[in-house]
């Protein structure tokens, strides 16, 4: 994709691209390069900023309900099923690895929860369990980070939703604040909230005022629309999925 994109931004047309971005920081590097010399908007689609329970989790946090966002446990499994995958996608050097391809998303939403930057990658760790018949690839991962507000946030990924569930992933995220607590869970659509003032109750779900395809859409065809997602997100949350991607496979 960065060949596209980059010729794209020198062009002054704006771009709207599906994760992974790039596979390696230097291509990062060069995109990022590319949209700040033309001015032209990236936008990559972190589509789980317009999930319903998320959106409802941030108004809660934003409101103070569970004060400072201390820690993030961020769990996303997702079905591989790899009869129906392209030949690339078990080709480390283009898929770009599983931290990269589906843990952007999650350090997208760790910044966005607690509205801090990634200070530091502690740790990050991949391997392959049960896909074993592919040499070149890992079905399971973690990344450990500390935030720039003092907190921290681990990161789970894997391709082991069991063949049988029904959902593609089973995606929930633990928020635990200085005076409260949120459980989020994507499958079932709940916000599980318990705070100093109140015992544990289900927030009212509340959706997003716009889909992510229409927000992508009006950042490209209004300069003066402010989206939900910026170009320093897109490159923001991309660069850390690379860092802690790199650190897994020194290891």
């Amino acid at each position: 994709k960065p060949e596209y994109i980059i010729k794209a931004l020198e062009a002054g047309i704006g771009v709207i691209a599906d994760k992974p971005m790039a596979t390696t920081l230097k291509d990062l590097d060069k995109i990022e390069a590319a949209a700040k010399k033309s001015g032209a908007r990236l936008y990559l689609m972190l589509t789980e900023r317009f999930e319903a329970p998320v959106y409802t989790a941030k108004k809660l946090i934003d409101s103070g309900a569970i004060g400072k966002v201390v820690q993030q446990y961020l769990v996303r499994p997702h079905r591989l099923r790899p009869e129906r995958r392209p030949e690339w996608m078990f080709d480390s050097r283009k898929y770009g690895g599983i931290i990269n391809d589906i843990g952007v998303h999650d350090f997208d939403l760790a910044m966005y929860f607690s509205g801090s930057d990634v200070k530091q990658i502690l740790s990050a760790h991949t391997s392959n369990m049960r896909f074993t018949q592919y040499e070149d690839f890992c079905d399971n991962g973690m990344a450990m980070l500390k935030m720039e507000n003092g907190g921290s946030a681990a990161v789970s990924v894997n391709w082991l939703t069991p063949d049988a569930y029904h959902a593609h992933g089973d995606m929930r995220f633990f928020l635990i604040g200085t005076h409260g607590a949120i459980d989020i869970s994507i499958v079932d659509k709940t916000v599980r909230v318990c705070t100093d003032e109140r015992e544990v109750y289900f927030a009212q779900i509340e959706k997003h005022p716009i889909t992510c395809a229409q927000d992508a859409l009006n950042a490209m065809s209004d300069p003066s629309y402010t989206p939900e997602i910026s170009t320093q997100d897109s490159i923001r949350a991309t660069r850390v999925a690379l860092q802690a991607q790199a650190i897994a496979d020194q290891l």
